[in-house]
């Protein structure tokens, strides 16, 4: 009877552990979405009304892949969010919002034991753009403890938050320390939203590619020979320049 009982616990907890793997594997992948004029569409796109029609045009599309492993990988995210007003009257204008986003969210470990590393991180394609009132593109990425985010607003030129400058553009890179041996989370999101704008046709696009490498940082013996190599050409190359100009002289 006893031998019964636990093995039924047994099975509790076993179907218990199972189920907390199940919902981690749901939550993580690549989810998008988008809605025109307060309409959630399924896919990786919606319209809704004709342009220059009187009930307004709204327009989203997003898209997002990644292949990502616990060393690094590649995440791309591409979204836009469109809306023109429509004039039913003189004093009458009716509008039909637009949104589109994108999220990307994996968690990743990188085996034992815990030590310290470094975190490559670049953009390799770069594009954040609003304009006209009522649009507004946003972006935030997570890796570890590195955070950064960025953002627009109607007319305005994009800011970085975090980092606050400079500015990000296709090329940037980044390297910070970080910590490996131990789970860490990639989130990767845009955001945009294309509202009222009152004449400005509110338009919002975000495309960004991002490519990551962690790595474990030298070893001080590692940093020992690299600078006795420093030191060995900051000797050798005056010497060789002196003996260069010495048989030029004869």
């Amino acid at each position: 009877m006893r031998a019964r009982s636990l093995k039924s616990n047994l099975w509790c907890v076993l179907a218990l552990v199972g189920l907390l793997f199940a919902r981690r594997a749901l939550a993580d992948g690549v989810t998008t979405g988008v809605n025109c004029n307060g309409i959630a569409a399924g896919g990786s796109s919606c319209s809704y009304g004709t342009e220059f029609s009187s009930q307004g045009l709204a327009k989203g599309t997003s898209s997002a892949s990644a292949s990502l492993n616990s060393f690094g990988g590649t995440a791309s995210i591409s979204v836009s969010a469109e809306s023109l007003d429509g004039i039913v009257d003189p004093v009458q204008i009716l509008f039909a919002p637009a949104s589109a986003t994108a999220d990307i969210h994996f968690s990743l470990s990188t085996p034992g034991p815990v030590r310290p590393g470094y975190l490559d991180l670049s953009f390799s394609h770069w594009l954040l753009s609003s304009g006209g009132d009522g649009s507004v593109i946003t972006e935030s990425l997570s890796i570890g403890g590195f955070h950064e985010q960025c953002g627009a607003r109607g007319f305005q030129t994009y800011l970085c938050f975090n980092p606050p400058m400079p500015q990000i553009v296709s090329g940037t890179e980044f390297l910070v320390p970080f910590v490996l041996g131990q789970p860490y989370n990639f989130d990767f999101s845009i955001t945009a939203t294309a509202d009222d704008g009152d004449f400005d046709f509110p338009s919002a696009v975000g495309a960004v590619t991002v490519k990551y490498q962690i790595t474990d940082a030298p070893e001080p013996s590692t940093w020992g020979l690299i600078a006795v190599v420093i030191a060995l050409l900051g000797v050798l190359y005056p010497a060789r320049r002196i003996r260069n100009k010495s048989s030029l002289g004869n």
